[in-house]
């Protein structure tokens, strides 16, 4: 061995040692590359179970505390009755039950997020089924909405008329009406009707709801007319004059009958003179209510009629009214004009104009004035 050896190692010596090295290094790293794919699918699966498992739990905790509820106007037609001082959480479980919202708490919480909604009032709705539950509670606030029948009953209409216009405007048959009417103890009458319900059905307009009946409607028109008798406060008034509440509304029915509101004072004022007199009041309408006429024309036959409505054959105030008085018709029987009349008559009946006079000659020229107007 010479110096020239020492310390260095020959070319063949220094190659299998670097080959070795890198295939140390190659695996190295293809070990440390599937480490970190390893590694960097483990993250995904458990990105993946985490997110599968937050959305699960979103959707359990929508469940749990969305209120479940429709969304749109909804279909079709449902009819609701909101009974008196119902509260409205009873009102919710109603439009639940009957498919027009999809929860009562739906219901409740827009009641609470509305400030009108105490406003809601009793009566049948009109809704539609799968409504959400906002516009539900809208629909019950809007007066558009209730179910009911308006009727308007005119001054001065007799009760077989009242009895065929409601009919007419409403489903009941009239012979319902008639069966309601021969059971005046289901009406409510005053005792001053005598058990007969003309005259006491007051004129006014009224809102029934769609599942009243015959009696009932009869009933409120009663209560209405007992209702204005105590406003009016009839009985002492009719006390002072010396007359019965039914007298009263008696008088009241020939004003409405005879006469146009304007003159009720005066036409009044002709009856308690021609009573006072002890003359017959001779009035057209009480013959033709004998009759079961509704125009006022009469001939001298009719005027022979055998009743006790014939004003033309008996003295003094028919046995009953002969119509429905209003307001004006009352009081003005209880307070007429003062006068001396004793005759009317309506000189024009396109006008509606009526003279008034206590001289017989003038009253007869007032006639002839009428029969050449006619």
């Amino acid at each position: 061995m010479n110096n020239l050896d020492l310390g260095f190692s020959s070319e063949e010596e220094v190659r299998p040692h670097s080959r070795r090295l890198a295939r140390r290094r190659r695996k190295e790293r293809r070990r440390r590359r599937r480490a970190r794919i390893a590694a960097t699918v483990a993250f995904l699966v458990v990105v993946v179970i985490l997110g599968g498992t937050v959305w699960g739990g979103y959707q359990v905790y929508q469940k749990l505390t969305v209120v479940p509820d429709y969304k749109g106007r909804g279909t079709g037609r449902v009819m609701v009755q909101v009974q008196e001082q119902e509260s409205l959480g009873s009102v919710g479980m109603k439009l639940e039950k009957r498919g027009v919202v999809k929860s009562a708490k739906a219901f409740e919480e827009a009641a609470n997020e509305n400030p009108d909604s105490y406003k809601v009032q009793p009566g049948h709705y009109q809704l539609r089924k799968r409504m959400a539950a906002k516009l539900a509670l809208n629909r019950l606030l809007d007066p558009s909405a209730k179910v009911q029948w308006q009727i308007t009953i005119p001054e001065g209409m007799r009760a077989s008329k009242v009895g065929e216009l409601l009919a007419k405007k409403t489903d009941i048959p009239l012979s319902k009406f008639h069966a309601a009417a021969k059971q005046p103890d289901k009406l409510g009458l005053p005792p001053s009707a005598n058990d007969k319900i003309e005259g006491y059905l007051f004129p006014a307009t009224y809102l029934f709801p769609p599942n009243a009946t015959a009696t009932s409607i009869l009933r409120t028109m009663v209560q209405r007319y007992k209702q204005e008798e105590l406003n009016l406060e009839l009985k002492e008034q009719a006390k002072k004059r010396g007359l019965t509440i039914h007298q009263v509304v008696t008088l009241a029915s020939l004003l409405e009958a005879e006469g146009k509101e304007k003159d009720f004072g005066k036409v009044s004022r002709v009856v308690y003179n021609r009573v006072d007199e002890g003359m017959k009041l001779q009035f057209d309408s009480t013959v033709t209510y004998a009759l079961g006429r509704n125009h006022l024309k009469v001939t001298y036959e009719d005027l022979k009629v055998k009743s006790p409505y014939n004003t033309y054959k008996y003295k003094g105030l028919p046995p009953g009214p002969i119509d429905s008085p209003g307001k004006a018709a009352l009081k003005a029987a209880l307070n007429p004009t003062p006068g001396n009349w004793l005759y009317f008559v309506t000189t024009n009946p396109k006008t509606g104009e009526t003279k008034f006079t206590d001289d017989p000659q003038e009253f007869q020229r007032f006639k002839n004035e009428y029969k050449r107007n006619s």
